[in-house]
């Protein structure tokens, strides 16, 4: 399943890749992880804010935990726009129903991002991404990205509703 979302999205690493698995899997750090049989997000949620170092969005529906529909929501760079190491360049979002229960990251920690309380980790030697969770009224999200600093991925806490 996540090998045909993925297909034709350019550029995203492996290990973002298997994070994002992990992630709409709804493996992570502590939390309850009995969810409501089919619980479903109805359609995909925008960022408010713009990114024009992305392009369009990518938006494929997956089945979330307890088989309800969420979405995979992936923001890439335009196609032949040069590839620097050190900048956010993949963004992959994962929405699910609000009515989840937020799991945490594994390793993470809190922080507080435009007054959301968010499960945080930062880039380590065995994954090179930020990844971050937390849970809204409108959906659950899972945010993974890559780069070398955090100001990406906290203008796309911030700007999610």
């Amino acid at each position: 399943m996540f090998r045909r979302a993925m297909s034709g999205m350019g550029r995203i690493s492996t290990s973002t890749a298997l994070v994002a698995v992990c992630a709409a899997a709804g493996c992570g750090g502590g939390g309850n992880s009995s969810t409501g049989s089919g619980a479903s997000l109805s359609h995909p949620l925008y960022p408010r804010c713009t990114f024009p170092t992305f392009r369009n969005p990518v938006t494929t529906p997956v089945i979330g935990p307890g088989g309800g529909r969420a979405w995979q929501v992936a923001y890439l760079p335009p196609p032949q726009a040069p590839v620097q190491a050190a900048q956010t360049n993949n963004v992959l979002i994962i929405e699910q129903s609000p009515k989840l229960p937020q799991i945490g990251v594994k390793r993470g920690h809190t922080i507080v991002v435009a007054g959301r309380r968010v499960s945080f980790r930062s880039p380590e030697p065995r994954a090179r991404e930020f990844v971050a969770q937390w849970n809204t009224k409108t959906a659950r999200y899972v945010v993974i990205a890559n780069g070398s600093s955090p100001t990406t991925i906290e203008r796309f806490i911030a700007c999610l509703p």
